[in-house]
């Protein structure tokens, strides 16, 4: 099962993720970014490098799942609902 990035709180358009992205799936749209989910990896270097904690992880199968990923992108907290 994989996870899923998605910018769904609090964008800023600082660009950080945008630049951190390896596989370019970030874009920006009406003035917010966001993440093609048909060219991302699920790397997690965006969730890393988002200073104001605008992306969140959810597993790929459930979309109402979100999961909480440390810095190594490891699983370490329940799921929130």
């Amino acid at each position: 099962m994989g996870k899923k990035y998605v910018i769904d709180r609090g964008c800023k358009l600082c660009d950080a993720c945008y630049w951190a992205c390896p596989s370019k799936a970030i874009y920006v749209e009406n003035n917010l970014c966001h993440i093609d989910q048909s060219k991302c990896v699920s790397c997690g270097v965006c969730y890393q490098n988002c200073a104001n904690e605008a992306i969140s992880v959810y597993e790929d199968d459930d979309s109402s799942r979100e999961i909480k990923v440390d810095s190594e992108n490891q699983n370490k907290g329940k799921d929130k609902k």
